[in-house]
């Protein structure tokens, strides 16, 4: 990727990501596009492809364009937090990027509630002050290791139990 701007980086990045979404429905019976057919944005947003696109398998390209055009209509708020969770991601080791799939793909099985349930407790430990934060991450941190797996088994046992 010579002489690609950091904004096209990170736009490149955002359709992969996007594109990692489940295709809901691909037909098989979808012509390929040329780069030549891509539209102005779509090119921009997909240049890092430029290169390969004839050689993507058309569910591929397809994919790719559908998340171009989700990035092209996020708005500036979207994008940045995108930008900053690329920025993070970017910063794991392959271990963690895996075990963050995994973790994804826990939660894309869990029941809608359950879901739901998760993101409100995120949201409500993320909206908490920095400093209570803090203090909640230090108490967990401080608690030994067979108390850490207790309370783990339990939430596990939950979430299992609202899967069945």
């Amino acid at each position: 990727m010579k002489n690609v701007s950091i904004y096209t980086k990170v736009a490149a990045f955002a359709v992969l990501l996007l594109s990692l979404l489940p295709a809901y429905s691909f037909a098989e019976n979808i012509d390929p596009v040329s780069w030549s057919q891509l539209n102005t944005e779509e090119q921009k947003i997909l240049k890092p492809y430029m290169e390969n696109w004839e050689q993507l398998p058309v569910a591929k390209q397809e994919k790719l364009r559908k998340s171009a055009n989700m990035w092209s209509n996020m708005s500036t708020e979207e994008r940045r937090i995108l930008k900053k969770q690329f920025a993070r991601w970017k910063n794991l080791s392959p271990d963690q990027r895996k075990r963050a799939r995994d973790r994804f793909k826990k939660f894309r099985k869990l029941p809608r509630r359950e879901q739901e349930k998760l993101l409100k407790a995120r949201k409500k430990f993320k909206n908490l002050p920095p400093e209570k934060r803090r203090q909640l991450k230090d108490r967990w941190n401080k608690l030994p290791q067979n108390k850490k797996r207790s309370i783990k088994k339990r939430i596990q046992r939950r979430i299992n139990r609202a899967g069945h």
